[in-house]
């Protein structure tokens, strides 16, 4: 038996994933390292639409969409939410009968509803449309896809790695030698207590403990190591990172000049339509509305920018308007969250669907590392395959692709039924999430220990109008007792950051006041508005604060001596969330 090359992928986006599995499949040794979760990208930011060609520009594309749309479908049903949608236009680009002449050029399926069919299908239309065409493209939960595409790649061998980030590509002699990755989850062992460090229990105020909170345990608790940097030997790296693949070459010394740009939806606390709904526009830019883990999602403003993290309510009025004038209902609708995702593109792709492999032993004299720019999650297996078939050739390898005729597993695996006799505690109100959800997919072995958004893009935990104010702290601590203190503080913190970054531009009206309320809850409840007084002062520690001068911190001091310890006196295994009042 021959020599088996080990492939490193950078990037765990759909296309990393798919590229992962692709290589796994052909029995090459992979590596996939992704500095955060999966689909923390473009990804997990996109409306989540399965293209089937209807609106590509090009009859080649709209062969190329269709296709991919057809395997997905077989393949990866279970990902699909709607196998439909809807497309209205307003004759400006083009008109309904000229849509339906270009859609049987291309042997596309089409149906021309018209008066009570369109009411019976989409009742939050406008009036004011009489004709609209329903057309086979799918709405697809892309966070289910890229973690069953990391699965499948995991079956057949690979090595999936979250929290984990590139930080260093040797170059010898115009070849890729040594590659570090560090490892660094939410929850750090830099933040966590040591054993021996007195604190004060959370349960019983003013006491000493060894490191516990309510319900203390006689197991030491777990930490977090983080930092930790290992080496890898790779023979070719793949560098699928998104908006992040310039800054991935730049670890190897190679200059790359790319556009990027930013991909900017919005998100509402409601579904204002039942069937994912567009509205034709020429050219790349897209008015489309969906649904996604039980929120309705609008999309996409496409625009260059430098700065790849500003989103404003001007980037997505327009957009907003234009939506209203179909479906009026989205005007009243409240806003709860702006996702902003950055992809690299080339100026010679004409489309998101398109994309270039950048070869950098032929562009750069650095041999063993191809970067992927552009392509989309219809085109992500097209993408996978083509990569492969490149590089295998380069190492000699006969292999075909068989990516489109292997059906991807279901993220949700056959686990025991619950009993159903006994209470539930629910952690997420607004998606009805459950304890036992929470704990399966903490038990996903593709999960990074204390990552609580890997929870969130199973589950849709934390999605909701209220961004965790009502569930991030019930759902933090199923991590306990099994991690220490810090590390669950950190973990949590983490996780709201996230959701406050999502959140900022839609604050006004009643989201501002129901933020403001959450902040209250967080800062007198939780006490995490103070980040250097975390704990209750000990004995000593009240002495010497009594004797000192007031200090700045002083008045973020929360009083948690006012704070009783809660219902139970004795220990337990794990606080219940949720549990009726005696």
């Amino acid at each position: 038996m021959g020599y088996t090359p080990h492939i490193l992928v950078i990037g765990g986006g759909v296309i990393g994933t798919g590229i992962a599995r692709d290589f796994a499949i052909r029995g090459l040794d992979v590596t996939l390292a992704e500095r955060g979760t999966l689909t923390a990208g473009i990804t997990g930011r996109c409306l989540g639409v399965l293209y089937s060609g209807a609106r590509a520009q090009s009859d080649q594309l709209a062969q190329r969409l269709k296709h991919e749309n057809e395997i997905l479908h077989g393949i990866a049903g279970h990902c699909i939410n709607h196998d439909e949608s809807l497309l209205v236009t307003d004759n400006e680009d083009i008109s309904v009968d000229e849509l339906c002449q270009r859609l049987e050029q291309r042997s596309i399926s089409y149906d021309v509803l018209e008066g009570e069919e369109i009411d019976a299908t989409e009742p939050a239309l406008s009036d004011d449309i009489d004709r609209l065409i329903r057309v086979p493209d799918a709405s697809v939960n892309q966070f289910e896809l890229t973690i069953a595409n990391a699965r499948s790649a995991q079956r057949y061998g690979a090595e999936i790695l979250t929290q984990t980030e590139v930080t260093d590509i040797a170059v010898e002699d115009g070849t890729i030698d040594t590659v570090t990755l560090e490892y660094s989850p939410p929850g750090r062992a830099s933040d966590a207590l040591t054993p021996d460090e007195p604190v004060a229990d959370g349960g019983v105020p003013g006491s000493t403990s060894g490191g516990t909170m309510p319900g203390e345990t006689n197991d030491e608790p777990k930490q977090v190591e983080s930092g930790e940097t290992e080496e890898r030997d790779p023979d070719y790296i793949i560098n699928a990172a998104g908006g992040q693949v310039e800054a991935v070459a730049a670890v190897a010394g190679i200059n790359m000049t790319l556009e990027s740009r930013s991909e900017t939806t919005v998100c509402f606390d409601s579904k204002p339509v039942e069937t994912p709904l567009s509205r034709y526009r020429s050219g790349n830019q897209e008015a489309t509305m969906t649904t996604k883990q039980g929120t309705g999602v609008l999309g996409t403003v496409s625009k260059e920018v430098t700065d790849q993290t500003a989103v404003t309510p001007a980037n997505t009025k327009q957009l907003v308007d234009e939506m209203k004038a179909i479906v009026p209902a989205v005007g009243n609708a409240q806003q709860v969250q702006f996702s902003c995702g950055v992809r690299s593109t080339h100026p010679s792709l004409a489309n998101k669907h398109e994309y270039a492999l950048i070869d950098h032993g032929d562009r750069h004299n650095c041999w063993g590392m191809t970067t992927v720019v552009g392509g989309s999650l219809t085109t992500h297996r097209y993408i996978a395959e083509r990569v492969a078939n490149e590089v295998c050739a380069k190492f000699g390898i006969s292999r075909e692709c068989k990516t489109e005729s292997i059906s991807l597993p279901a993220t949700e695996e056959a686990v025991e039924a619950p009993d159903m006799s006994a209470p539930e505690s629910v952690i997420c109100e607004t998606h009805s999430v459950t304890r036992s959800d929470v704990q399966h997919a903490l038990a996903d072995d593709l999960v990074t220990e204390t990552d609580l958004n890997e929870v969130r893009i199973r589950t849709g935990v934390g999605r909701g109008g209220c961004k965790g104010s009502c569930c991030a702290h019930r759902l933090v601590m199923e991590l306990y007792p099994e991690y220490d203190e810090k590390t669950i503080r950190a973990s949590l913190q983490s996780f709201l950051d996230d959701l406050w970054t999502e959140q900022r531009g839609t604050l006004h009206g009643n989201q501002l006041k129901r933020a403001m309320q959450t902040y209250i809850f967080q800062k007198e409840c939780l006490n995490l508005a103070t980040p250097d007084v975390t704990y209750v002062s000990t004995s000593s520690e009240d002495e010497e604060h009594t004797t000192s001068e007031p200090s700045d911190s002083d008045e973020q001091r929360i009083n948690i001596a006012a704070y009783d310890s809660g219902p139970s006196s004795t220990a337990r295994e794990r606080p219940v969330w949720g549990e009726r009042q005696r």
